[in-house]
């Protein structure tokens, strides 16, 4: 099994992603505050009735958690897409130096294996022809 050594392996593809989680978590976040600040505009007295609050108060925490899960989720599956690139950039390296020997290893799990498979099968093509 291959591991990893270092979790950001294309900076600018994952703090992509990081970003898009960012933006949409800022707006999952701001939407209850909103909602109550609208409604204690709207409610004549200028107060939300305490049920209203415990609900808004309620759905902040979900959608903070929410959130977070998110980002975690979002992080993995860059990781995932970004070191398999990563993998598959260095052996297109290698092959470009003549070098066909060096198989694409990718860990369980990791996206582009499609790709690996056909980039392994060029390789092979490319070793017979050499």
């Amino acid at each position: 099994m291959i591991t990893r050594r270092k979790i950001i392996v294309d900076r600018q593809f994952q703090m992509a992603m990081l970003r898009v989680w960012v933006v949409v978590a800022m707006v999952m976040i701001l939407v209850p505050i909103v909602v109550y600040l609208v409604m204690a505009r709207f409610s004549g007295t200028g107060e939300v009735h305490p049920i209203v609050t415990t609900v808004i108060w309620g759905m902040s925490i979900f959608v903070l958690l929410l959130s977070i899960l998110m980002g975690l989720i979002t992080m993995v599956l860059a990781h995932r897409v970004a070191g398999a690139a990563y993998r598959l950039e260095k052996t297109i390296e290698q092959m470009i130096e003549g070098n066909y020997s060096e198989k694409v290893a990718l860990r369980p799990g990791d996206y582009l294996t499609r790709l690996a498979e056909r980039l392994g099968l060029l390789q092979e093509k490319l070793k017979g022809q050499s």
